[in-house]
């Protein structure tokens, strides 16, 4: 008689409490005001439908704010809210939000989404975190084994800053998931790697910061071990894969269709000076040294924020108590906490460069582009983000996870091996 399978049937079922809790938490978690901007803009999905050249740049002076966020925020957040609303036959918020305004005044406007549009607004998004739990998993699979990638969505699942800033009806969700999805394609699909565009093309188009997998795909047509390819088809697979970037991008930015270079000039114009604008406000100057002491501070110790900057935290703070309430929504934040996992972090990655360096690895190619992945990421947001909002350092956290989860692997490893070794036999006698 066979013995129950365990390991298949455990897994599932933390995998369901996982999701459980990341769902059931969606409706309680802090509103922020960049969420009534993105339901606000979610309303070009209709005016797509109706009529696709009415989100075009017209070549001229610009018209209005929805122009505006076209040319410098990604599509893709504000198209998964615009069709969720639709099929649920919800109606986006018609104002956007004044940030000179009070939040007194931005509701009395109708700037501040109804609870239920700004759930579904939510959870048009949110439904990717079982994908993202899913293509991190495979990574850490191919990378490390199964008991590392167990891990890995275990520390993804309970992590504090996905379980805030993926469930918001904003840019995050899509940013990790497709930001997990392109990892995975770029480094375990072997066979017709010009299919990591997709993901790559699509990451870009839910954030700018996103771009640099443009360039690791890019190096990743060059230099990935292929069996049996000419340099001739590498070249060809090279161009596919810039083309099928390109095309997405082409197709999720209606703003283009019309006049695609002053639409592009102005876009990078606008984007240059809120970048400049951003700067100067929250006084973004700061050494190398201290811009690693800030993505430490914010990725591992810092508390979370709930909000970007505090012009509204005291008209939050009730959903912020009982957001509080449910322990697990706050879990290793502090400096206790912190600099455990910033050492397992170290341990992990010391792991990895390890096994790129031993004998033994039959293929080093993927711990290697793992490690350039890593280190571009992080040079990305320490001196590439205009301000130091903890949001923005969500890109680097799945990255430190799969550090992490190699260390835990290891040490449990060592430990289950220890505990072996010193078991009796059954006739008493030391192994």
């Amino acid at each position: 008689m066979k013995s129950f399978p365990w390991t298949k049937f455990l897994i599932p079922v933390l995998f369901l409490i996982l999701c459980l809790n990341y769902f059931s938490g969606i409706p309680g978690v802090p509103i922020h005001p960049d969420e009534s901007t993105q339901i606000y803009m979610s309303a070009d999905v209709p005016k797509f439908l109706q009529d696709p050249s009415s989100l075009a740049f017209p070549g001229v002076k610009l018209q209005d704010d929805q122009l505006r966020y076209r040319l410098i925020d990604s599509p893709l957040t504000r198209t998964f809210i615009g069709t969720g609303l639709l099929l649920r036959g919800q109606a986006p918020t018609s104002i956007d939000w004044d940030w000179s305004k009070n939040w007194q005044e931005n509701d009395q406007a109708g700037a501040l989404p109804s609870a239920d549009v700004l759930t579904m607004a939510r959870y048009s998004v949110a439904w990717m975190f079982p994908l993202s739990c899913l293509f991190l998993f495979m990574t850490v699979k191919k990378l490390g084994g199964w008991l590392a990638a167990l891990i890995s969505v275990v520390l993804f699942a309970t992590n504090a800053l996905i379980l805030l800033h993926t469930r918001r009806a904003m840019a995050e969700s899509a940013l990790i998931c497709l930001l997990c999805a392109s990892v995975w394609c770029l480094l375990c699909v072997d066979k017709r790697v010009w299919l990591a565009a997709i993901p790559v093309g699509l990451a870009i188009n839910a954030k700018q910061t996103l771009f640099p997998l443009a360039g690791f795909g890019l190096l990743n047509m060059v230099f990935k071990p292929i069996v049996g390819i000419s340099k001739i088809n590498r070249f060809f697979q090279t161009v596919i894969f810039s083309a099928i970037v390109l095309l997405i991008t082409w197709g999720l930015n209606p703003v283009y269709w019309k006049s695609p270079i002053p639409a592009l000039q102005t876009g990078l114009d606008l984007r240059s000076e809120l970048t400049v604008q951003m700067s100067r406000q929250h006084q973004n100057i700061f050494t190398a040294l201290e811009r690693s002491a800030i993505l430490i501070g914010q990725v591992f110790i810092q508390p979370l924020a709930i909000g970007d900057v505090s012009n509204y935290l005291a008209d939050t703070q009730k959903q912020t108590d009982l957001y509080y309430q449910n322990p697990v929504n706050n879990l290793f934040r502090g400096f206790i906490a912190g600099a455990i996992f910033l050492g397992l972090s170290i341990i992990g990655w010391g792991l990895l460069i390890r096994d790129l360096f031993s004998s033994r690895a039959k293929n080093k190619y993927p711990a290697g582009a793992f490690l350039t992945m890593t280190i571009g990421m992080i040079l990305t947001v320490m001196f590439f983000t205009p301000v130091n909002f903890q949001r923005y350092y969500l890109v680097v956290v799945p990255f430190i996870i799969i550090a992490q989860a190699f260390a835990l692997s290891s040490i449990s490893t060592i430990i289950f091996r220890g505990i072996k070794k010193g078991l009796p036999l059954s006739n008493g006698s030391p192994r």
